[in-house]
This record gives structure tokens, C-alpha cells and sequence, in this order.
């Protein structure tokens, strides 16, 4: 995800900024994310909208040591291939 921080950083500094409030209010509730199913069971994802868009942030949660690691962020569309993309290489 740093890497899709850095890129929206230099193209759009508002939705930067969105994306930097939702990872800390993740941080801060880690439930706060819908547990995904199938593949993908072991992840969260947290939906919001941006200026009409719907846009979506996976992240897994480790509640042993309460642990947060970002995987993706992207639109809603074809997300969650790009989730499975990103995490089986």
C-alpha cells in the first residue's frame, strides 16, 4: 500500500489525504473492517466513498500481538482480483 500512498501523493494530494485518515482509523479499530470470505478470508477490507467514488482498502489484523498490515487499496471494481493478484506473487 506505501506504494499506492506515494503515487496518489504526486496525482491527487485530497485523496492522499483520505486514504492517510482511513489507515489511521483503521489503526485506531481494526474490527471496524468486514472480514472477507474464500480466498481471502484471512484479510479485512474498509469501503468508503471519495468525491463519488467507491474506493476500498484491504488489510490484515493480527489480534495476538495487534498487529495491522495494509495490503491494497483500490476502487471497488475489480478489487478483490487485484487483492489476489497482489498477494499471491
Amino acid at each position: 500500500m506505501e506504494k499506492i500512498l506515494k503515487q496518489t501523493e504526486k496525482k491527487n494530494k485530497h485523496l492522499y489525504s483520505e486514504l492517510i485518515k482511513k489507515r489511521q482509523e483503521i489503526v485506531n479499530d481494526p474490527l471496524i473492517g468486514t472480514k472477507l470470505k474464500g480466498d481471502l478470508k484471512e484479510f479485512r477490507s474498509l469501503d468508503f466513498k471519495f468525491k463519488g467514488h467507491e474506493l476500498r482498502i484491504c488489510y490484515a489484523y493480527y489480534q495476538e500481538d495487534n498487529h495491522v498490515v495494509f495490503l491494497y487499496a483500490g476502487t471497488r471494481e475489480n478489487f478483490y482480483d487485484e487483492v489476489k493478484r497482489y498477494v499471491n506473487r
